[in-house]
């Protein structure tokens, strides 16, 4: 595949994948505080404990610019925008990414295994643009054992879609998260705590439904399944450089409407210098 991409997400035939860090089994460079996740390469929120399983994920994102100095500086390679639906082994990722440099968005989808491989590699979609709002989507038939995914840019009527057979699969965990590394299992590099605090992007009116068909939210007040917020830090723990996260969980920079999560569907991540 030849197309030229925005550092749209799956680092393999060009296309290179801007997730994060696979929670569900907290990897050595993740650790827990507090109902906190850190991670080294994602902030945002994730669902996940007491025997929950899930099917699908929707989320609504108007794309940021991130051309500035500011950003250019603190995530030159890039960051995405994802929901995933995760379990020890593999990963299933759909969302949409960009670079400072470029500014025009791309979406792909990848099924993304522990062991640094992949399956169902898909970045063929249209450009988007800095302004646009999108929605996504991602979907498992438990019966049929088929994961469909969608970008659909309602600005401009375009929109990115596929499936992927994936048989015999549970999803104990699911997640809106911004991303900055080049494979959900792998900690992100060259990215920096910009000065000040700025929000890169937001989520909003997210929907989880678990296998059995319960529909809630992600973040708190979802009032089902247990949710944790995932922040970013450089060593991947609460000690380590704040790099990301979502502000209600620090506090000190929260303004509205990023201090109050409307019965768990919306959130912002921000890079904050400090907590």
């Amino acid at each position: 595949m030849t197309k030229t991409r925005v550092r749209a997400w799956f680092a393999a035939v060009a296309i290179g994948v801007l997730g994060g860090l696979a929670v569900t089994t907290l990897p050595a460079h993740a650790s827990t505080n507090a109902g906190t996740v850190f991670t080294t390469s994602e902030a945002g929120w994730q669902a996940h404990g007491n025997g929950w399983n899930f099917r699908y994920l929707q989320d609504t994102v108007t794309l940021p610019d991130v051309t500035s100095n500011t950003f250019k500086t603190a995530i030159p390679g890039g960051y995405g925008a994802s929901l995933r639906l995760g379990n020890g082994t593999q990963i299933a990722d759909v969302g949409i990414s960009t670079t400072p440099a470029s500014g025009v968005y791309n979406a792909a989808f990848a099924l993304e295994f522990s062991n640094i491989t992949y399956s169902c590699l898909n970045g063929s979609s249209p450009a988007m643009q800095a302004g646009d709002t999108v929605t996504m989507t991602l979907f498992y038939d438990y019966t049929h054992g088929v994961l469909s995914y969608g970008v659909l840019d309602r600005t401009n009527s375009t929109q990115f879609t596929g499936t992927c057979s994936d048989p015999g699969q549970l999803f104990p965990t699911a997640q809106v998260v911004a991303g900055f590394s080049v494979n959900d299992w792998q900690a992100a590099t060259n990215v920096h705590a910009p000065s000040g605090n700025h929000r890169l992007v937001m989520f909003t009116n997210t929907v989880v439904t678990s296998r059995t068909g319960i529909r809630s939210s992600i973040g708190t007040g979802s009032g089902h399944w247990p949710t944790e917020k995932i922040a970013m830090s450089s060593d991947g723990t609460p000690t380590g450089t704040l790099l990301a996260s979502v502000p209600f969980a620090w506090g000190s920079f929260a303004v509205s409407p990023d201090n109050v999560v409307r019965d768990g569907r919306n959130f912002s991540v921000w890079m904050p210098s400090s907590p």
